[in-house]
């Protein structure tokens, strides 16, 4: 079984869909099918995977090359059908195709898996980026359409596929991602130096945000609840924001310079992963203000870590926290401001809580989301 992706995604630095690719990767390699062949190719002329990468990813085959530009090549992709990704890989042909970020590349496989993180960029237009959004609200029909099985993270995403696109359940597979095994393992003394020495001047008591800094994360509103808190002389205003710049950053850039220079906030970009296992340890709580997501990766590492868990009051994150977390509107900041607060003053029933979440996530395993993969792709060819 010879199965291609399209692994731009797996490109550092990594958003949460390309930690998704790159930890399910790992996983069906790890499990070592004797009858499994993985070729990654991507698409960029300027960045590629670090040695560490690929030393992580030894046995799938890597491919990359000097492509026109990604814009332009999904145009090609979608529009005339070529070129085939299998081309650009120098292969002479592949068994199936896994689009793992919702682009399906022209090809000649057999059968086709795409994956359909979420759909906010649908529902809700004003959350996408204008060219990213437009594309895909026009090429995502037409993928679903040629893909054999759909691959979704969650419940809601689910149901979102069959009332915007139309998708048929039989051909939708849930497949919550992973992370429980890794990040409930405690970090190495390595790491906590690591960690000290790239944040030496955080507070003693701080709450953590990981998210690209654009409009669906609704940042903005987190900042609102961390200067009601200011105003309400509370020791809970004090943030951790841990991502890089995404589209429609520069609408709070002039707020997070005021607030770090306040010690209110403290910004720290892109973090990789053992960062994240020690600030979450570390942290009072995750706090996750999204209007929108698919699933919410850093919900499943924080509960995993033991970290106790504030999100938006929205279905998918009933699902994937099993309602052991604190709510919260995230369309009213002073609703944040309050949870952020009420935790605050009371830890016991934070740890309580947080205990609850660990145990519920203990299966959201990489290593069992690669087997339903695995399953996924032999129903495909079938």
């Amino acid at each position: 079984m010879r199965v291609v992706w399209e692994a731009s995604s797996l490109l550092p630095p990594r958003t949460g869909v390309g930690r998704y690719a790159f930890a399910l990767m790992r996983a069906l390699l790890k499990r070592g099918e004797a009858d499994a062949e993985f070729h990654l190719v991507w698409r960029s002329m300027r960045r590629s995977l670090s040695d560490a990468d690929c030393a992580a990813l030894e046995g799938a085959q890597l491919h990359s090359g000097t492509w026109p530009p990604g814009p332009i090549l999904q145009e090609a992709w979608h529009w005339i059908g070529k070129p085939r990704i299998e081309r650009l890989a120098g292969l002479n042909g592949a068994d199936l195709l896994h689009g793992v970020a919702a682009i399906l590349p022209a090809s000649r496989a057999r059968a086709a898996v795409l994956t359909v993180h979420d759909l906010h960029f649908m529902r809700h237009p004003e959350h996408a980026h204008l060219l990213g959004g437009k594309f895909l609200r026009r090429h995502l029909p037409r993928a679903v359409k040629r893909s054999t099985r759909v691959i979704v993270p969650s419940e809601a995403t689910a149901r979102d596929c069959e009332a915007l696109l139309g998708v048929d359940r039989g051909r939708l597979a849930v497949i919550p991602h992973g992370g429980a095994e890794e990040f409930a393992t405690p970090p190495s003394d390595e790491a906590w130096e690591r960690f000290e020495k790239h944040s030496p001047n955080l507070p003693a008591r701080f709450w953590l945000t990981v998210a690209t800094i654009e409009p669906r994360k609704n940042l903005g509103a987190l900042l609102d609840a961390i200067e009601i808190l200011r105003g309400r002389e509370s020791e809970a205003a004090n943030l951790l924001l841990a991502g890089g710049h995404g589209w429609g950053a520069s609408r709070i850039e002039n707020r997070l310079v005021a607030l770090h220079e306040e010690e209110l906030v403290h910004s720290v970009g892109h973090v990789d992963t053992e960062w994240l296992r020690c600030a979450l340890r570390r942290a009072e709580g995750l706090v996750m203000p999204s209007l929108a997501e698919g699933f919410g990766l850093p919900l499943l590492e924080a509960m995993a870590s033991g970290c106790p868990v504030l999100c938006s009051d929205i279905p998918v994150f009933h699902e994937v926290t099993g309602d052991n977390a604190l709510f919260f509107d995230p369309h009213r900041p002073e609703s944040i401001a309050d949870a952020l607060h009420s935790a605050f003053q009371n830890r016991p029933a934070q740890s309580a809580r947080a205990e609850r979440a660990r145990a519920f996530i203990a299966p959201f395993t990489w290593a069992r989301a690669a087997e339903r993969t695995l399953e996924v792709y032999r129903e495909a060819l079938q």
